[in-house]
């Protein structure tokens, strides 16, 4: 898979500029991933699955700590990071109509985790499926998304605590670690069999303060032509 998914230039971007704040080499990043420079300024550019990848390991090579430098790349990506599909979310209801939503038009978040959500006896758990990529990338991508989590739910509920009971993690304590559960403000149990996160559930109930219909339509309409268009260039 990491051969054939294609990906927005948005979070590649992000990670360049980070490493680029840590002391990496412009050039060496975008030769090693095979990225024209031209295509960072670029709204509509896609890379490969294997790109973007390419430009993780290139992190963990010179940086190390994965975990932790996971967590500081993903709280630089906020719902803006995600252009339409993030101002659709923005603008809805709340929560519970937030999922249904992004998960219909998930596509266009171009995600490299595949997520999953579960009613459990605990509450609702939504899963962070990364098994099918490299495994050397793993600590990075949780701790990316997990994140970015938190940085999305500052753009829709500022002030508002986030509202997760627990965040599971299939290893043990690493860098970062803290940070992220500082971040989230709840329990983070390491060395289970998957990643992610217990919900409170009234947390889905709460109204969103950006709520408008109109731009939800005009997202969902830009959304629907996107992935209809890329659909049509790949057949």
């Amino acid at each position: 898979e990491e051969g054939t998914q294609r990906l927005g230039i948005s979070h590649y971007a992000i990670l360049l500029g980070y490493l680029e704040e840590q002391g990496v080499d412009r050039n060496q990043c975008l030769n090693e991933t095979s990225v024209a420079a031209s295509l960072i300024e670029d709204p509509d550019a896609h890379i490969g699955v294997h790109q973007e990848l390419a430009l993780i390991r290139l992190l963990l090579r010179e940086l190390g700590d994965g975990f932790r430098h996971g967590v500081e790349v993903g709280l630089r990506q906020g719902l803006t990071a995600y252009g339409p599909w993030g101002l659709g979310i923005m603008s809805l209801p709340n929560a519970e109509v937030a999922i249904q939503w992004a998960g219909r038009f998930v596509a266009m978040a171009f995600p490299m985790t595949r997520y999953r959500w579960s009613q459990t006896t605990a509450g609702p758990f939504v899963e962070l499926d990364y098994r099918h990529l490299h495994h050397d990338c793993h600590g990075f991508l949780i701790a990316r998304d997990l994140a970015s989590i938190k940085a999305i739910h500052q753009d829709v509920l500022p002030g508002v605590p986030v509202g997760v009971r627990q965040i599971h993690l299939p290893f043990g304590s690493q860098a970062g670690v803290q940070r992220l559960g500082e971040h989230f403000d709840c329990q983070i149990v390491c060395g289970q069999q998957r990643a992610g996160l217990l919900i409170n559930p009234s947390i889905l109930e709460h109204p969103f303060p950006g709520n408008n219909p109109l731009t939800v339509e005009l997202c969902e309409r830009y959304c629907r032509d996107s992935i209809d268009h890329r659909h049509q260039v790949m057949s």
